[in-house]
């Protein structure tokens, strides 16, 4: 958790992790929550339980009543919380592209959007005997086994 530059606007300091609260009653719920795991707001309609009233209030109106208050100005899409708005226009209406990807020039709208590649599988072994290319197949296998690569803009994508 980021601490506040000013220290007076967030006065109240977690003992476990050191996360600070404009107010008391927030750093409560995020120590029953956070620390103690505690969920006592059970959702009525299924299995969802939260550590905030608020959190389960949200659940209600977007996942059982369907709710999506919150609508773009500049198109016909709709959200039920505003921040699933905001990530929209960010990534669709001003284009950004804030996640760049660690190996290569390509960027995403969010860490979501980003592709997840694994190594191609690779060729056959000339000779059965070939230590390096068993040593690279039992390698691959062993971080999560083979994926097919990712087709971005007509080409593959592979990252190691």
């Amino acid at each position: 958790m980021v601490k506040a530059a000013n220290p007076r606007k967030r006065p109240h300091t977690c003992l476990r992790c050191g996360g600070t609260f404009a107010r008391a009653s927030h750093l409560t719920t995020h120590v029953r929550t956070m620390h103690e795991k505690r969920r006592d707001h059970a959702c009525p309609h299924c299995a969802a339980a939260f550590g905030a009233a608020s959190d389960l209030t949200k659940h209600v109106r977007t996942v059982h009543e369907k709710r999506k208050d919150h609508a773009c100005p500049h198109c016909a899409a709709a959200f039920g919380q505003a921040s699933e708005l905001m990530k929209h226009m960010r990534a669709v209406h001003e284009k950004c592209k804030d996640h760049a990807c660690p190996h290569c020039a390509a960027a995403f709208p969010a860490p979501a959007a980003a592709p997840v590649a694994k190594p191609p599988r690779p060729p056959p072994a000339e000779e059965e005997d070939d230590d390096e290319a068993a040593s690279l197949a039992l390698a691959l296998a062993l971080s999560g086994g083979y994926a097919e690569p990712v087709r971005r803009s007509g080409r593959d994508i592979y990252h190691l």
